[in-house]
């Protein structure tokens, strides 16, 4: 048995780079070397990696719509309830389902 083996397998594997740690390593290196080459190699891979990043937020937008329809529903069968606490609880529950149905079929469409 090999001393470098760990429970979840290889400890060498802890180890290994993501594409992009491999990509920063290789650009820091490069700034590392002092030429302009490597310091034009390192500004292109950190604008390559704050673009991608802008993107990806941006692309997640729809996440927030998401998360402020979740609140605004939120929000609507709090003050549902409080404003109808003495509402059968079967008639209740029935609204607050049609509220949450309500929910989910706008954030089915967006």
């Amino acid at each position: 048995m090999s001393l470098l083996r760990g429970a979840s397998g290889s400890q060498e594997d802890q180890w290994r780079l993501s594409n992009a740690e491999l990509l920063g390593q290789i650009a820091g290196a490069a700034w590392a070397s002092g030429t302009e080459s490597g310091a034009d190699l390192y500004k292109l891979y950190s604008a390559g990696r704050i673009a991608y990043e802008v993107y990806q937020r941006l692309k997640q937008g729809g996440d927030l719509r998401k998360e402020l329809l979740r609140a605004e529903t939120v929000r609507k069968i709090t003050e549902f309830v409080e404003s109808n606490k003495r509402m059968p609880k079967d008639k209740l529950s029935a609204e607050v389902q049609m509220m949450i149905v309500q929910f989910a079929v706008q954030v089915a469409t967006l």
